[in-house]
């Protein structure tokens, strides 16, 4: 230890003790130690690249090591434009603000490759019910816009409105395709269908159909209904029901409607009415709701009305408006071929038939009856016209085999003339018999022409 005295600027005496070579470093409490003196901290000496180290609480350096360098750079001097090594590297990056409008093939954040920016093209798929992985690499143009395709076949399950107005010539709905054919009553369906899901159809015409509408057990509505502000003027029903010009619930009938204060409707389903038998066709007077007497029926069963039409061909009249086909009392029908009969059907007892003409109504006063004419078939040129003839059946033996017609009266023509001709004689023109006689020799002659006369248009014979 050596002393050193001093004085300082105030004038005081400072002793000052320095410490010898050997003196601890441990045993300092002030001052400052030179590097040579400092004790080694076991780090080796030198130069680190991304260096790990280690700092104790005194601020020493403890350990140190190299670390892993994200990339191998020159020495950076001068200034940005001279490093040439980090200069080339950034302009093999794309501009990342040019970039964010565009799709890459690369991340915007991988330094290690160049983004490829794809060409723009039209659209070439269409678009379809089910999603498709493209292969392209172009992308879509702003403008464009794929097609819908036209074979698909959806199953919409939402609602759909068309407002597109009509136009002429052209529909705003076309079901233009051609109608099936030829299958079988299931496989032929119609054109356009209505059905239910789950609703089986079997019954189809095998030559087509159009529209079909097929509802499912039970259903009770209309199956067409077609309106006119809110009112029904056409349906068909559930049960086959066909509504004309609107009706009421009360009728429901194979075809029933108002006309005017007149209605249609089955005679196997009246409802409010007299039920009967059989199937049939009515006009009666009235309404739905109220209908009056029956005015004329076209049936298959035995029935009546003011007219009826039976399955023989016979047209009834009657004033009663019964359903018995027996009260009907004036019946034309259909004897034969080219052979209107007045009355039924032959029977053990025929009814007498009486064919008249209009009268002039009683209280009528001196006023003439109308002209009937019966008019032949009319020929044409040198053809003569059509006889009209008068038959009647004379008695023959005992029997039961309906008896012959003979003709009693026929009304003709010649070539030149009219004919009569009486009890089956060929018509002849009129007789001419002579002057009138005056003594026994023409009266002779006279009366041998009227003779000829008789018998020439059958009014006797020799």
């Amino acid at each position: 230890m050596s002393t050193i005295i001093a004085k300082d600027t105030t004038g005081y005496i400072v002793i000052t003790q320095s410490p010898s070579a050997t003196t601890s470093a441990s045993s300092l409490t002030s001052g400052t130690l030179d590097a040579a003196r400092l004790a080694t901290s076991g780090v080796t000496a030198g130069s680190y690249t991304s260096a790990n180290i280690t700092v104790d609480n005194k601020g020493r350096v403890t350990a140190a090591a190299n670390g892993t360098s994200g990339g191998t750079w020159g020495s950076i001097t001068g200034t940005l434009s001279s490093q040439t090594d980090l200069q080339s590297a950034l302009n093999l990056k794309a501009n990342s603000s040019s970039l964010a409008t565009v799709a890459t093939s690369g991340a915007y954040s991988d330094l290690s490759g160049t983004p490829s920016i794809p060409a723009a093209a039209n659209p070439s798929a269409s678009v379809g019910l089910t999603a498709v992985d493209g292969v392209s690499t172009s992308f879509m143009r702003a403008d464009a816009a794929p097609a819908l395709s036209q074979s698909i076949a959806p199953t919409m399950t939402g609602n759909w409105i068309y407002s597109k107005n009509g136009a002429l010539s052209t529909p705003t709905i076309a079901l233009t395709g051609t109608w099936i054919t030829g299958g079988t009553a299931t496989t032929t369906k119609p054109l356009a269908l209505i059905e239910p899901s789950g609703t089986t159809s079997t019954g189809w015409s095998t030559s087509g159909t159009g529209l079909g509408v097929n509802a499912a057990t039970g259903f009770a509505g209309n199956l067409i209904d077609a309106q006119v502000a809110g009112a029904s003027k056409f349906r068909v029903e559930s049960d086959g029901g066909i509504s004309i010009g609107g009706t009421t619930s009360s009728f429901p009938a194979w075809a029933r409607g108002s006309f005017s204060n007149y209605h249609f409707s089955s005679l196997a389903d009246k409802s409010g009415l007299a039920s009967i038998a059989g199937a049939g066709f009515e006009i009666r007077s009235g309404t739905p709701a109220s209908p009056g007497n029956r005015l004329a029926f076209l049936g298959v069963v035995s029935s009546s009305a003011q007219l009826f039409l039976s399955p023989s061909g016979q047209f009834g009249f009657g004033s009663a408006d019964s359903d018995a086909f027996s009260t009907r009392d004036t019946i034309l029908r259909r004897a034969a071929a080219a052979n209107w009969a007045m009355g039924s059907t032959d029977a053990a007892s025929p009814v007498a038939q009486t064919l008249s003409v209009q009268n002039v109504a009683a209280g009528t006063s001196n006023t003439s009856g109308a002209t009937w004419t019966f008019a032949g078939s009319r020929g044409t040129g040198t053809g003569a016209g059509g006889a009209i003839n008068f038959q009647v059946a004379p008695a023959s033996t005992t029997g039961s085999t309906q008896n012959t017609l003979a003709t009693v009266l026929s009304l003709a023509t010649n070539s030149t003339n009219r004919a009569i001709g009486f009890f089956g004689a060929t018509p002849a023109i009129q007789q001419s018999i002579g002057a009138a006689a005056t003594d026994a020799a023409t009266t002779q002659t006279l009366a041998n022409n009227l003779r000829t006369a008789l018998i020439n248009l059958g009014l006797c014979t020799t």
